[in-house]
Formats: C-alpha cells, structure tokens, sequence
C-alpha cells in the first residue's frame, strides 16, 4: 500500500498536473488584479472600474507640448487625474481639463516648469494638494465658478502668476495656496471663503492690496506674512480671529481698519510692519483700547473711512 501511494505522488502526469493548476491558478490571480489597469490610450495610462476612468501616469517626455485630456476613453468618462500623472512634464506648455473630471489628484501637475495656461472646463470640481505647485511658467488660469476645493499648497511657487480669480464655491483658502508666488499682485477672493489658511499668501511680495470679504471669520497664521507691499488692509466685522503672525513683514501697511468687534489676536500679528502702523476701530465696538491695542498704536476711526 505505502509503495502504491508512492508511485502515486511520483507519477510524473500527476507532476505535470500539478503544476498547470499552479499556473492557471497564479494566471487567475494577477488577472485579478489587472484586470481593472486599462492599457495606455496613446502616451496615457489609465485604470477604470468599468463605469469611468482616472489617468494615473503620462508616457515621460510627452511630445504634445498643448494637451488637451480626453473627456472620454473606450467610451468611459474621464472623471480624475490620479496623483502624479503629469508632474514634472517638462514639455508641456498648455493643459485643457474637459467638464467630466471631478478631481484633479494631489501633485497632479506639480513641477511643469513650462506649463504657462490651465484651462478647467469643469464646475464642481476638487483641485488636490500641491496639484500645480512649482509651475513656475504659469500665467493664465481658468477655473470656473462651482469648484469645490483648492488643496494645500495648489499654486505655490508659482512664481509667473500676477493674478489668481478664486472661483465661487470655495469656501476656505487652504495653508500655503499662493505660498511664495512672488509675482502676484492682485487676488479676487469671493464671498463664499470663510477662512484664509496658515501662510496662504506667505511672501507675495508683489501682492499690493487685498479685499477681504465679509464673509471671512478667521485669518490664520502667517497667512500675510511678508506680503511687503500691502499698505493697508480692512478686516471686516465676520473676523473673530487672527493668527499668528498673520501680517507680520508687511513692510509697507500703515493702517487696519477693524469694521467690527476686536478679534482674538495672535502673537506678532503685525510686528514688522510700517514706523507709522495705526490700528483703526470704530468707537461703538467692543475689545479695542487707545492709544495702544494688542501692543499697536490704535485711535477710533474717521467715519467716512
């Protein structure tokens, strides 16, 4: 009997057999697991789960240097540029997002050193962190009204940039959006922002004035820090606090007009700036005192200011 079954298990067809299901089995497994992972569409790879598709990666050294992404392939939408798809596309000049895309991935775009006009057909969409930061080129964006969300650091370093229209819909200036685009000097801020993030504007040092809207409650820290060629700013009576440092380095700003009721204040909010920097309150709101607020030369305000 033992002999028999010894034959058996060295019978070289039951071998043979074996080693098929271990191979059809293995064949089964990564099918599995690729069968979701597309094959490139022209210099794009892509994945899709069988309703839409996200671009995860774009063949190194694209020679389209004006691209244009597919709003469908193999008859799927294009609803997400995946995380690093495109970065460091040095040959890429121009970028249009069709209307299908939903989310544009963190670091999606960063480092297109040439990338000079993103154009974003789509409302409703989220821009992830980081997902244009270092394009230093960059001087047109267009985005439309509707979007959703501006991640962390999305267009810092973008040192071409001279003007930014945040769209209607975002509802807070995330930390380090703008952070270091020292050519920037005029920013549009609607009225549906409810908070402007750590460092924000940190070193836009060519940004010369700033509204902001009376629908802003906080100003966190640092989020005007070195912005040397403001010279005066409003904060409306929606701020119920300022962050650390949040002006300081602002060289050039003489005077803040307080609409409304002492915010908390941070520590050096506005160390650093003008010999001559006054804090300006009206005389019926709460929390000031003169002649020095918070360490600041204060007096009621003008009125007709």
């Amino acid at each position: 009997m033992i002999e028999d079954k010894k034959r058996f298990w060295d019978n070289k067809y039951f071998k043979l057999s074996i080693r098929v299901a271990y191979y059809l089995f293995m064949i089964g497994v990564l099918w599995r697991i690729y069968s979701h992972r597309s094959p490139p569409s022209g210099p794009i790879t892509y994945t899709d789960d069988g309703k839409s598709v996200t671009i995860i990666d774009i063949s190194l050294f694209m020679e389209n240097e004006d691209y244009v992404i597919p709003a469908t392939i193999d008859n799927m939408p294009v609803t997400s540029i995946g995380s690093n798809a495109f970065h460091r596309q040095t040959n890429l000049t121009s970028i249009t997002i069709p209307s299908s895309i939903t989310r544009i991935g963190d670091n999606a775009f960063a480092d297109c050193t040439r990338l000079t006009s993103i154009t974003i057909q789509a409302s409703g969409i989220s821009i992830g962190d980081g997902a244009f930061s270092g394009c230093k080129s960059l001087t047109t964006v267009t985005i439309p009204a509707g979007t959703s969300s501006i991640g962390k650091g999305a267009f810092s370093r973008c040192t071409g940039l001279t003007n930014f229209a945040i769209p209607i819909g975002v509802t807070r200036i995330e930390d380090a959006t703008f952070y270091d685009c020292t050519y920037l000097n005029s920013i549009t801020i609607p009225s549906s922002v409810n908070s402007i993030g750590s460092e924000a504007f940190y070193s836009c040092v060519n940004l010369k004035s700033i509204t902001i809207p009376g629908s802003v409650t906080s100003i966190e820290k640092g989020a005007f820090y070195g912005c040397t060629r403001i010279t005066h700013i409003k904060i409306p009576s929606s701020v119920t606090s300022i962050g650390d440092t949040a002006f300081q380095h602002c060289m050039a700003l003489t005077t803040a007009y307080f609409t409304g009721n002492a915010p908390i204040m941070g520590k050096k909010a506005f160390d650093g700036t003008a010999s001559n920097f006054t804090v300006y309150y009206h005389g019926d709101k709460t929390g000031f005192t003169s002649p020095k607020w918070e360490g600041y030369t204060a007096g009621k305000m003008d009125d007709s200011k």
